[in-house]
């Protein structure tokens, strides 16, 4: 008995001192490589680069309220749900439906989980309806007697937790809803009926498929190269784009010819029947806008290569932020890709901002791009 425990006390031993070894292992790699990242992100020379998170501006602090139109008068139509002075949102008068602030949006038990997002996703609609009056009073100083509405299309909408508020705040604007997933939306338009919206139309179609004109487009939280189809929508149709970029992590996908969600399959499964038949899901994507060639700026191929872009998409994924104590240079990295994204649209004859959302501050999912 006594040899038995001594060989267990020798294993258990031989047995920590290999986890050990695997720690200070994990410990060296992450170390090289961090080192790989900050060594690549100093390649990009002053206004990106290491400085390059500063070009990040609060939405209150940069002044976007002043520079925003008075809010026509028919947003509110006696209802008062946007100040037009403030543009600040009354939550209170948005029907459930549209309303993402409501607890009854969410179907979890988890209070405390849904509070957080409610509240962030009040922040995001606040953040994009003052972009959007400031854009108002843009389109308007160019607009005739006798046009139509501003359109605006939400690419990446999900089942409506942004285009729905901004319908209602916005009712003399006409929103369109652009989904890869049918279901999404069917609870989209399924909502906006209950809600009373009249100005919401809707879709399932790739973004990179989708025909149509339009003012402004939108993106939240579109994954991947999802967020550069919808630019390079906005570009296609000279439209405005406020953007807020997600999940940069999966542009590996595209930097191997892929989409938003798959290194192969172009087409989101289930939707080739209301497209072309096909439903192998490897339609050729972007018809008409051309693949996505990243980075997506000539000035950033320039500075560094395809596979430098693809080690810093990896390590500006939001999930490689967690846990390990180098969050700034994750957060670099993203912000980097962001401005890439900015150059791009510059190089096509925009003018940019980059933004943070509101309370987004040291959140690199509250990255926002505006381009007109």
């Amino acid at each position: 008995e006594d040899v038995d425990q001594s060989l267990l006390q020798a294993a258990r031993a031989e047995k920590r001192k290999l986890q050990e070894h695997k720690k200070r292992q994990r410990k060296r790699n992450k170390e090289k490589e961090i080192e790989e990242i900050q060594t690549i992100i100093e390649k990009l020379p002053e206004p990106a680069g290491m400085d390059v998170l500063s070009l990040f501006k609060d939405l209150g602090d940069e002044g976007i309220l002043s520079t925003a139109a008075a809010v026509d008068s028919r947003c509110n139509e006696g209802k008062r749900a946007l100040d037009p002075k403030t543009l600040k949102i009354d939550w209170s008068q948005i029907p459930v439906e549209c309303n993402p602030g409501e607890v009854a949006w969410y179907n979890s038990t988890n209070l405390k989980h849904v509070d957080r997002r409610r509240r962030r996703k009040m922040n995001q609609v606040q953040s994009f309806a003052l972009v959007l009056a400031a854009l108002e009073g843009a389109i308007k100083k160019r607009q005739k007697e006798g046009d139509p509405p501003i359109q605006v299309v939400d690419f990446g909408s999900s089942t409506g937790a942004l285009i729905l508020p901004l319908a209602y705040l916005f009712p003399h604007f006409s929103f369109h809803a652009v989904d890869m997933k049918p279901k999404s939306v069917e609870m989209l338009l399924d909502k906006a009926s209950k809600g009373g919206l009249q100005n919401v139309t809707a879709e399932a179609v790739m973004i990179e498929q989708f025909e149509g004109k339009f003012d402004i487009a939108l993106a939240l939280h579109a994954c991947g190269n999802a967020t550069d189809y919808s630019i390079l929508q906005a570009v296609k149709n000279r439209a405005a784009f406020v953007v807020c970029p997600c999940c940069v992590g999966k542009l590996k996908f595209s930097i191997e010819g892929g989409s938003s969600f798959h290194r192969v399959y172009t087409l989101w499964p289930g939707l080739s029947d209301q497209t072309n038949g096909n439903s192998n899901g490897n339609e050729s994507p972007g018809e008409g806008l051309g693949a996505v060639e990243h980075p997506r700026s000539q000035w950033m191929r320039g500075k560094i290569s395809k596979d430098e872009f693809g080690v810093l998409a990896k390590s500006g994924d939001i999930s490689q932020m967690q846990g390990h104590g180098y969050a700034k240079i994750c957060e670099l990295s993203k912000a980097n890709l962001e401005f890439d994204r900015a150059a791009a649209a510059r190089e096509s004859k925009y003018s940019t901002g980059m933004y943070r959302l509101i309370d987004g501050k040291d959140d690199p999912k509250s990255q926002l791009i505006v381009g007109a």
